[in-house]
């Protein structure tokens, strides 16, 4: 990451049409939301800011992000497993630097994404609309994470819900349809806040991952400031798709 004087604000999407589910009920056959074809490739505006020291320290970062499908291999189970490598580079403009490998798979029914050593479910195949599912039972989401310095309860009270599918959403001025929103969190009270959703295209992939992951002892004296007003720890991280 490459960190920068003034947090660039997080991108705006601009949902068009209903809130409500729409389109067929019928389960969707197809991986297409999870290409992994050799050499398919996207680049991703990232923007975050992480709080520590009770909320006194924020860094915020802003960098640009391309994931390249580079090669694949059999594991143990037979399963094929894609190679992702990840480039970053500071602004728009310049060369990319390596950064690390990812991998992702299709197997036992269920796309895989391996981030950082954990294996998170992203979708379980057939595609349904509203199904429900706990996205990280690969891995002991229980286990605390380091943030900023500071150790917070990353994964409390996640769990996957197919939320909105066939929608249209525009991204810097580019209309993507048939789009699925998956929720990956959605917890919320006085010290703590869990949210995180992903927008999947047909062809495409993953076009926007936002997570809010937020603590707080503040009470009384924080009771009207947002969370990035009142946040001791933790972050708010957007990844928004530039380019295919």
């Amino acid at each position: 990451m490459f960190r920068l004087s003034m947090f660039i604000g997080l991108l705006i999407l601009v949902a068009c049409g209903s809130d409500e589910p729409t389109g067929p009920s019928a389960a969707i056959e197809s991986s297409s939301f999870f290409p992994l074809d050799d050499g398919h490739t996207i680049s991703y505006q990232v923007d975050e800011l992480i709080f520590s020291n009770e909320g006194n320290s924020i860094d915020t970062f802003s960098y640009q992000l391309q994931e390249v499908v580079v090669d694949q291999f059999k594991d143990e189970t037979g399963s094929t497993v894609h190679i992702i490598d990840r480039f970053i580079r500071n602004g728009t403009s310049g060369g990319w630097t390596y950064n690390q490998s990812w991998q992702s798979m299709i197997a036992n029914n269920r796309a895989i994404r391996i981030e950082d050593n954990l294996r998170f479910i992203k979708f379980r195949l057939p595609i349904t609309p509203n199904d429900t599912w706990d996205g990280n039972a690969l891995f002991d989401d229980t286990t605390p994470l380091k943030l900023g310095g500071e150790t917070i309860d990353y994964y409390k009270n996640w769990q996957s819900v197919l939320s909105k599918n066939n929608l249209s959403v525009t991204i810097n001025d580019v209309t993507y349809d048939n789009v699925y929103e998956v929720t990956l969190a959605d917890y919320e009270n006085n010290i703590e806040i869990r949210k995180a959703v992903e927008l999947y295209a047909e062809g495409i992939g993953l076009i926007s991952r936002s997570i809010e992951v937020m603590d707080t002892q503040c009470f009384d004296d924080c009771a009207n400031q947002s969370w990035e007003e009142k946040a001791e720890k933790g972050h708010i991280y957007t990844q928004t798709i530039i380019n295919i």
